[in-house]
This record gives C-alpha cells, sequence and structure tokens, in this order.
C-alpha cells in the first residue's frame, strides 16, 4: 500500500502543480490582457485625435478647394458672358459690313475660294494684305500694305489671319516665292 500511497502522493503534487501553473497562467494572462485593454485604449485616444486632426485638416482643403472651384466657376462665367458679348457685336457688326477681297498676283489664282475674315468692327475702309506664296501655293508670310485704312488691329489680325488661309494654284514654274495682295474692302451695307 505504501506504493499506492506513494503515487496519491504523487497524483496530488502533480494536480497541484497543474493548478498552480493554471493559476500563474492564468494571472499573467489577465495581467497582459489588462496591458492591452490601457494599450489599446491609448492607440484608440491617439488615432482618434489624429483623426479628428486630419478630418479638420480635410475639411480646410475642402473648403479651399470649393471655394477655388466657385471662384473658377464665377471666372468661367464672366469670360462665356464676356465671349457672348462680343459675338453678338460681331452679329450687329456683320449686320452692317459687307467685305469684298479683289487680289492681284501675277499668274496665280485662287484655288478654293477665299476665307472671309471675321467682321469685328463697324468700320469701313480698306485692309491690304501683302502675302508671299510658294510654288505649292500656300501662303508663307503676311504683312500689311501702305493702302490700308482701318487702323483697328483687330480688324487687321483678322485679314491677316484670313490671307493665311488662303491657298492659290500651284504653279512650279514660277519663281521660288511670289508677292502679291489681297484687298480687303470693308463697305457699309445700304
Amino acid at each position: 500500500m505504501n506504493g499506492s500511497k506513494f503515487l496519491q502522493v504523487l497524483t496530488l503534487l502533480v494536480c497541484l502543480g497543474m493548478a498552480y501553473f493554471c493559476y500563474k497562467t492564468y494571472s499573467e494572462a489577465k495581467q497582459m490582457h489588462t496591458e492591452t485593454q490601457a494599450f489599446f485604449a491609448k492607440a484608440d485616444s491617439l488615432l482618434s485625435i489624429a483623426t479628428t486632426q486630419k478630418a479638420a485638416k480635410s475639411v480646410a482643403r475642402t473648403t479651399t478647394r470649393a471655394a477655388g472651384l466657385f471662384d473658377q466657376l464665377v471666372s468661367d462665367l464672366e469670360k462665356d458672358y464676356k465671349e457672348s458679348q462680343r459675338e453678338k457685336a460681331r452679329a450687329e457688326a456683320a449686320k452692317k459690313i459687307v467685305v469684298s477681297m479683289p487680289y492681284r498676283i501675277e499668274d496665280r489664282y485662287v484655288e478654293w475660294g477665299l476665307e472671309d475674315p471675321e467682321i469685328l468692327g463697324e468700320e469701313a475702309g480698306v485692309v491690304g494684305i501683302q502675302v508671299v506664296v510658294d510654288q505649292s501655293g500656300r501662303v508663307k508670310k503676311t504683312s500689311v500694305h501702305s493702302a490700308t485704312t482701318i487702323t483697328d488691329e483687330n480688324v487687321i489680325d483678322a485679314a491677316r489671319k484670313a490671307a493665311l488661309k488662303v491657298h492659290f494654284n500651284s504653279n512650279y514654274d514660277a519663281p521660288e516665292t511670289q508677292n502679291g495682295v489681297i484687298t480687303y474692302n470693308y463697305k457699309l451695307k445700304k
């Protein structure tokens, strides 16, 4: 029986050892759980501060963007309004002005028709545009001719742009470049 008592004591010691080990592990786990909860609480508070600051910055950026967007929208509307006013003025001018466009250049004729200049003013007169034409018939350069009587730079610029779009017949027997004149006669409609 001594052997059985020994086994009982040994079993009791093993059980007590297991109980102590479980208690120790439980208390360590509980302490670790408490420390983890404290860590998470601090992390949450730090994150909420960072989130609040980030949200405040985001709101400030959004407000700034919205103000910038509003300013851009107002600017675009002003540009559209000014452009519509210019278009109305051009339409009114077009009702009052007619343009004829004789041209003079040796051994050349307009192949695709003359481009009408944009009518920008109500001033009657002449805009003479000197053109330099290459052998293929393209207008390479323009300049204002001395016969020009209109002083409005916008009208002159519109005539120059129209002259650059003119295409004459090709003539490969002609000199490399030829000079000519396109005369834009602006007359008031009757």
